[in-house]
């Protein structure tokens, strides 16, 4: 679970300025400052549907980007080294 986090938070830091601006707020509330769907959806006027929609859909692009790009990959591969 955690490991899960800290990937999207990762994926967050090396894709982020290719989603929309709401999308990455979404996306940084929820996985680095740990907000619920609620908090977040209240402070980007979204339902909590919404919210969670948005959340799937920019974690689908992150980790699209990602079986692209490889970057993350790449970066682990050399901390590792």
């Amino acid at each position: 679970m955690l490991d899960d986090v800290i990937r999207k938070g990762r994926l967050l830091d090396l894709y982020g300025a290719l989603l929309t601006e709401k999308q990455r707020q979404c996306v940084h509330l929820y996985y680095n400052q740990d907000w619920s769907l609620r908090e977040i959806g209240e402070a980007l006027s979204v339902s909590r549907q919404g919210v969670y929609d948005m959340l799937h859909r920019s974690v689908q692009a992150l980790e699209e980007y990602e079986k692209q790009l490889h970057l993350l990959a790449k970066n682990e591969k050399i901390t590792l080294s």
